[in-house]
């Protein structure tokens, strides 16, 4: 029985180890991928947004982008060139 609640204790602390790490985990574990009109891209986690801005961390550091100058935010990274192109061309299209 002793070695059931030590096994359980572990587990428990494995699992909040886990959560501990996930949560604390720098941004670009789940960054966006944010392009915008002139043809640029950002990686960046969205954390608000309002009528005119978005909110964004990127490099550990908060800051606002304007909504008009963002062509379409994908949540998930996207670095594949050829992707990017297709979404691109399918909302200048739109």
């Amino acid at each position: 029985m002793k070695f059931f609640a030590h096994s359980l204790q572990n587990s428990a602390w494995s699992k909040i180890l886990f959560l501990f790490f996930i949560l604390l985990s720098p941004s670009w574990i789940f960054a966006e991928t944010i392009l915008f009109k002139s043809g640029e891209r950002a990686y960046a986690t969205v954390i608000d947004q309002d009528a005119e801005t978005v909110t964004i961390i990127r490099d550990g550091k908060r800051g606002k982008l304007g909504k008009s100058k963002i062509l379409k935010i994908i949540f998930k990274e996207i670095k594949d060139e050829q992707e990017i192109a297709k979404i691109i061309e399918t909302e200048k299209r739109n």
